[in-house]
């Protein structure tokens, strides 16, 4: 019996998934080294306050309005009009 035989195909390396791992490889080490490296920034000389004075005081003030509509101020009894 006589079999036809197959023509005979080269054997081929596909280097397509080595591509892929190549790449992939590659964007994981650049991005792993982004990470590593510190920023820095250039030296910055600030000046320094020698002396501040405050120019404007705070004096913090309650008024308060009860149910009955009895005005306080800081917790002392006034009215309205005072």
């Amino acid at each position: 019996m006589n079999l036809p035989k197959d023509p005979e195909i080269p054997p081929q390396i596909n280097i397509v998934p080595l591509i892929d791992v190549v790449f992939s490889l590659l964007t994981f080490f650049i991005l792993s080294s982004l990470f590593l490296s510190s920023p820095e920034g250039l030296p910055v000389n600030l000046p320094k306050a020698t002396s501040s004075q405050p120019t404007q005081t705070t004096n913090r003030v309650t008024i308060t309005i009860d149910s009955k509509g009895q005005v306080s101020l800081d917790r002392q009894p006034t009215t309205v009009e005072a």
